[in-house]
């Protein structure tokens, strides 16, 4: 339910201090009074309906009459006219004019003595101004200022389009701490888009030292897949390969990114390591990688890529092969022939182990697509 206000008292206050053939300023204040009340209906807590809205623009009208009119002498009862469909208040000057004119006694043109004197430039005006509006009769609805509700409930939709807006910002904003620090997995995205279609390949867990040894390997699953990301190196679309690995037990899940950086930094390639819910890993959790390798065949040991690790925050990590032409080629060409990956994981509670990820055919695939779309 809409607040009750005494428009009267209100307007009265506003109005008092100025002179009564004062007519322009009188009437900015009414125009400034209704556009503050038109904001207090759109701007209200309770929605506010139709009825509501024609309801306080009926009592803000009565008040401007009873101010401008309460002085007037009343003159004979005349049966009501209907203002003209279309028409909102306040009329045009011309149309005032007209209705006066049709109120005013005629006389034939060719009696000069009984004909009407025609009024005054400056009574016109003042008429205009001071002739309230008929009221319209009781079974028939208020006519509504279609213009200025159109305008407040634009006003409105822009206002439910700004916190739309900002809810999806500030939730978009939310999600992204919440995948940085790991509360949740968006792995599936990745596991989901792609332009390379690829089946699913091998990947073991170690203890570091292990493979080839005695004891019991952990296995899981590895796919390789390529993208399209907007802003390469030269600013334009340039292709990524994405890693999705997973081992069961102890549940360890990872994506890796493998993109084109240029000469940029010093780098060549960025490769970027993200786990999946690092709070829940193993031995406190992973603190650093210490070496990435290419190798041939699974029980063989690796050739280490080039670079360097930094640690961005928990389960996040990334690692820079370095931008030297020499060293740029030879690890391109471990990426392109070998077989395996190796990531040599050290844990906070001093655990290390090897986790070896085939290439396979999708993995063939996805790397020599990208190498050759970025001239390699």
């Amino acid at each position: 339910m809409v607040q009750r206000v005494d428009y009267y008292t209100l307007l009265s206050r506003a109005v008092e201090s100025l002179e009564r053939d004062a007519y322009a300023a009188r009437g900015a204040i009414y125009d400034r009074e209704h556009k503050a009340l038109l904001k207090r209906l759109i701007s209200s807590s309770a929605p506010c309906s139709d009825a509501d809205i024609a309801r306080e623009e009926r009592a803000f009208r009565e008040a401007i009459r009873r101010i401008e009119f309460s002085d007037q002498t009343v003159q004979a009862a005349r049966a009501p006219q209907r203002e003209p469909a279309a028409g909102a208040w306040p009329g045009s000057s011309r149309e005032k004019a007209r209705a006066l004119r049709r109120e005013l006694p005629q006389a034939p043109a060719n009696d000069p003595e009984r004909a009407a004197p025609r009024p005054s430039k400056r009574e016109v005006g003042r008429l205009e101004i001071e002739s309230p509006p008929e009221a319209a009769p009781q079974d028939e609805p208020e006519p509504s200022w279609n213009g200025e509700l159109r305008k407040s409930r634009s006003l409105v939709s822009l206002a439910l389009v700004y916190l739309l807006a900002t809810a999806i910002v500030l939730g978009a904003g939310a999600l992204g701490y919440a995948y940085v620090v790991g509360a949740i997995d968006l792995t599936w995205l990745t596991r989901s888009s792609g332009s390379t279609s690829a089946s699913s390949q091998r990947a073991v867990l170690y203890e570091a030292g292990q493979a080839g040894r005695a004891g019991k390997p952990v296995e899981g699953k590895a796919v390789w897949r390529t993208r399209t990301e907007p802003g390469g190196p030269n600013g334009k679309p340039s292709i990524v390969v994405t890693l999705d690995a997973e081992i069961p037990e102890p549940h360890i899940a990872l994506t890796v990114t493998l993109s084109r950086v240029g000469d940029t930094g010093g780098m060549s390639h960025l490769l970027e390591i993200s786990f999946a819910k690092p709070q829940e890993l193993p031995f406190g959790g992973i603190s650093r990688i210490s070496n990435i390798a290419m190798k041939e065949a699974e029980t063989e040991s690796g050739e280490s890529l080039v670079g360097t690790s930094i640690n961005i925050a928990p389960g996040q990590f990334m690692f820079g092969l370095l931008g030297v032409e020499d060293v740029v080629r030879q690890n391109v060409q471990r990426l392109r022939t070998q077989n395996w990956l190796d990531l040599t994981l050290i844990f906070a509670k001093g655990a290390a182990y090897t986790l070896s990820i085939e290439k396979g055919p999708s993995g063939e695939r996805a790397l020599n697509d990208a190498f050759a779309k970025w001239g390699q």
